[in-house]
This record gives C-alpha cells, sequence and structure tokens, in this order.
C-alpha cells in the first residue's frame, strides 16, 4: 500500500534513500511488482500518543521534519500525514533510547508533485485549508487546487498539537471553514 510514492517518482530514484519511510526492494516481473519492506513494530503513533513526553514529541516532530524535507526538495507532498500514517519503529516495551521518536512514514497513495493540480485530499482533521477551500459548500462540487508544501506542514502542526495535548485538534476543520464562508458573505 505504500507504493504510491513509486507512481510520482522516476525509476532512477527508486534506490535513493529517503530518510524514515520504510526501506523497500522492489522486484518486477512478467506478473507484477512486489516489495519487500523493512519490519516495524512499534504501531502507528495514535496509538502512543498520550504516552510520549514532550521532549520525545519535539524530536518525533523532528524526525518527521527530515523526512518532509527530503520529499519537499524532491517536489513530492504527502498529503494524508496523520497519527495512522506515521508508524512506531519500536514496540513500546522496547528497551531501545529512540522507541519514541523512531518513526516511518506509510501510505503514499494521496502522494503528489508539487504545484500539479489535485481535487480534496487527505483525512478531514489534518487537511490544510487549502485544500478545503476548493470544495463549494453549497452544491457540493470540489475545485482544483496547486498541491504545496504548507498543506503537510499544516498536517504535521495538528498532529503536534495532538501530541502535546494528548487530545484530538479539530474533529472536523469543515465547519471551521463553513464558517470562514458565511463571515465573507
Amino acid at each position: 500500500y505504500d507504493f504510491g510514492i513509486y507512481r510520482i517518482i522516476d525509476e532512477r530514484e527508486f534506490s535513493e534513500k529517503f530518510p524514515d519511510i520504510p526501506e523497500s526492494i522492489l522486484y518486477k516481473d512478467y506478473y507484477g511488482v512486489y516489495a519487500i519492506m523493512e519490519k516495524i513494530e512499534g504501531g502507528e503513533l495514535r496509538e502512543r500518543m498520550s504516552k510520549i513526553s514532550i521532549s520525545d514529541s519535539i524530536l518525533l516532530i523532528k524526525n518527521v521534519l527530515k523526512s518532509l524535507e527530503c520529499m519537499h526538495i524532491k517536489n513530492i507532498v504527502h498529503l494524508d500525514l496523520k497519527p495512522e500514517n506515521i508508524m512506531m519503529m519500536y514496540d513500546e516495551k522496547s528497551d531501545n533510547k529512540n522507541k519514541n521518536t523512531d518513526i516511518r512514514l506509510i501510505d503514499f497513495g494521496l502522494a503528489s508533485k508539487v504545484d500539479s493540480y489535485i481535487s480534496y485530499r487527505g483525512s478531514p482533521p489534518y487537511v490544510s485549508p487549502n485544500i478545503i477551500k476548493t470544495i463549494n459548500f453549497n452544491d457540493d462540487e470540489i475545485g482544483d487546487i496547486k498541491a504545496n508544501y504548507y498543506d503537510d506542514i499544516w498536517s504535521l502542526g495538528i498532529i503536534f498539537i495532538e501530541l502535546l495535548t494528548s487530545e484530538r485538534f479539530i474533529n472536523n476543520n469543515f465547519d471551521i471553514i463553513k464558517s470562514w464562508e458565511k463571515d465573507e458573505s
């Protein structure tokens, strides 16, 4: 399910290392494409959010930022950052000192090149206003907008707030955008 990144980067980049993205070996034959991926033992960030200290939260976010920086340099945006798409490398009971900060980003099915036109993408609580404003709530039409780096940074900001507070930040930011539309009329 993490092959989405391979549809937007060219084949020369398959072997390049993206930090904090699962390493994989791709094998192609007549019947299809197969991948062998590294083992990730720690589960989703969502399962561990309330147990991570503030100092570990800061390090975890820095690790995600390093991954995003590498992707953004290659003009790739994830567009579906959420705690369920950040995997913890080590089990919670591990003796590894980095068990709460070593992560892997997964699920690149919505990833896109920067400045390519996209319609609504992402999980509602984490979608940036840039993407949400493409929805016309009066007739349920969805327009197109250019994907940009800020969409990922917005999502990561929401995740960081959730890490610090141990609560979901916005349950449905569509309501906020709808209220903005009313204020503008």
